[in-house]
């Protein structure tokens, strides 16, 4: 099984690039959505980039000797490409059947199996993982806080047929799931898990650890 990190494209690929590399107990969160995604029986993960910068790509490097059977591919794109866009152009790893997708600045508690299981018991083209948007869930140096809404976390569980309704779509969130609604084929689960939307402002916080 696989799955595709994505950059999010609510922020500029170098805010990006900065809330993947922003550490949480002293280690980057796009390395603790690596742990989770090997925890869960992923064996491919695609690390997209849009960033100019090597840090992804060199970090990938050095730490794939502590990701156990699961395979990494750096895959840069370009910097203007937004979410719908870059999964599409993930069609060339043949992502067959059942894949996840993650953005790669969230932190979870969530066990993905159960996502998975979930995804499998609806037999829907996509399955959304959504919260009750509490404090807790925006991202650290907000000035605003949005409370008692359901809000999508970007973690999705999807069937390959997912990128046919990316064709001339730019966004996963306002357009593709718009779509996929539209013919009853999306799924919604909210099991209460605890998600956080990282800023860059986050470093070596001691409660989180892999």
């Amino acid at each position: 099984m696989k799955a595709v990190i994505l950059p999010n494209d609510t922020k500029t690929p170098i805010e990006s690039l900065n809330s993947a590399l922003a550490e949480i107990g002293g280690v980057p969160v796009i390395f603790h959505i690596i742990k989770m995604l090997e925890g869960a029986g992923i064996s491919k993960i695609i690390v997209c980039d849009n960033s100019d910068s090597d840090k992804i790509e060199e970090l990938l490097e050095k730490s794939k000797d502590k990701v156990n059977g699961v395979q990494i591919e750096h895959f840069r794109v370009c910097s203007d490409l937004k979410s719908a866009q870059i999964l599409e152009k993930c069609r060339k790893y043949d992502l067959e059947n059942t894949f996840f997708v993650v953005p790669n600045d969230v932190i979870t508690d969530l066990d993905l199996k159960k996502l998975l299981d979930f995804h499998k018991k609806e037999g829907r083209v996509a399955s959304v993982l959504v919260a009750e948007c509490k404090k807790y869930f925006v991202a650290l140096g907000s000035d605003s806080l949005c409370e008692n809404k359901i809000v999508n976390s970007q973690i999705y569980a999807l069937e390959c047929e997912i990128i046919d309704y990316c064709e001339d779509a730019e966004r996963i969130d306002s357009e593709v799931l718009l779509r996929v609604a539209e013919d009853d084929e999306l799924a919604i689960f909210n099991d209460g898990s605890f998600i956080q939307r990282c800023s860059a402002s986050i470093s070596n916080m001691s409660d989180f650890s892999i």
